[in-house]
């Protein structure tokens, strides 16, 4: 018989998959400036073939919300998978099932505009020249508090260090048997990973706009969690704290109710989150309406047209390397859980 604390972790992932559903859901008109990417006329989204379309899209998504319980039910019962690893699981196939959905969304809306038109080209703007370095912020004290963030949490894993009395691999071995080298590796990630994206939107992208400062101010967030959560972990060994299966997915789930706040109150706000003016064409630039594909751009990361947030300009080398970086830092987790 199944005890309260797994059907609360089943109604959990059931949750999840409906927020993210709803998300979905609501992208096709959150963006006052775009409609599933493409520029068009005002008078268009009032029309019955946009309706239409939005229609199609939202119950392309529910069969998504559908198949994501499906899989994370299937996975559970039938599986020696974790919850958290049949509720990322999920997560993927509906993400994949819904790019899917607003893809052919996109296309829909494309061949609309050119039946109103006659016309594919005029709906298309074509920078020649996109400028990168005019809009670049120039101040240096964010970079300085961004970085101060690693050397506390470096300090505060030195003081928990000394405080054990243990020799480096001693401590190593004393956090791996409390079962917080995990949490130890989730701080160093965040850290690392909001420095990154924290370096590439203030030197590589046009980062004054309104999203810009949005994002920026959110790494800075995420650095120092990282650094309080790498010293949390190293803190378990003088304490000899055990962390539990349950205190992981207490600290997961808070972490993920602060993204999701954040992305709410984005999402909330999306009306204030103007894309740079050198952004607002170009719709031959966007493949299937989620991926930026532009030679000319300097730029590594772009304004998303679809959600509150960036992508990466995939003409670009270096995105490519990010991209495959990400990839397998996933597979790197996934096999590390399969394996242990």
């Amino acid at each position: 018989m199944s005890s309260p604390w797994h059907w609360g972790m089943d109604l959990g992932a059931v949750a999840t998959y409906g927020a993210v559903a709803g998300l979905n859901a609501y992208t096709s008109r959150m963006n006052a400036f775009f409609f599933f990417s493409k520029t068009v006329p005002e008078e268009f989204r009032s029309t019955d073939e946009a309706r239409t379309i939005e229609r199609r899209y939202r119950q392309e998504l529910l069969w998504a919300f559908a198949v994501a319980v499906g899989l994370y039910l299937l996975l559970k019962m039938a599986s020696p998978f974790s919850w958290l690893l049949c509720l990322c699981a999920g997560i993927m196939a509906q993400t994949l099932a819904a790019s899917v959905a607003f893809a052919r969304a996109n296309g829909q809306v494309g061949h609309a505009l050119r039946r109103m038109t006659n016309d594919s080209e005029s709906l298309v703007t074509q920078p020649v020249s996109i400028p990168l370095l005019e809009q670049r912020s120039t101040a240096k004290h964010s970079v300085l508090w961004i970085l101060l963030a690693p050397v506390a949490g470096l300090l505060g894993v030195y003081v928990a260090f000394a405080g054990s009395h243990m020799g480096l691999g001693e401590f190593l071995q004393a956090m791996s048997q409390s079962r917080a080298d995990g949490m130890l590796g989730l701080g160093v990630g965040m850290e690392f990973g909001a420095i990154l994206l924290f370096l590439q939107l203030k030197y590589f992208s046009r980062s004054r706009s309104e999203m810009g400062r949005f994002t920026l101010e959110g790494a800075r967030w995420v650095v120092w969690l990282g650094a309080l959560a790498a010293i949390l972990s190293a803190t378990t060994v003088p304490l000899h704290w055990m962390v539990t299966s349950q205190i992981r997915i207490g600290v997961l789930c808070a972490l993920l109710a602060v993204i999701a706040t954040r992305i709410l109150y984005a999402y909330a706000r999306s009306s204030r989150f103007a894309p740079p003016a050198a952004e607002r064409g170009g719709d031959a630039f966007w493949r299937w309406g989620m991926f930026y594909y532009n030679p000319t751009d300097p730029s590594v990361f772009i304004q998303h047209r679809c959600g509150p947030g960036y992508t990466l300009n995939f003409a670009r080398a270096v995105s490519w390397v990010l991209a495959l970086a990400l990839l397998a830092d996933l597979g790197f987790v996934l096999c590390r859980h399969l394996w242990r």
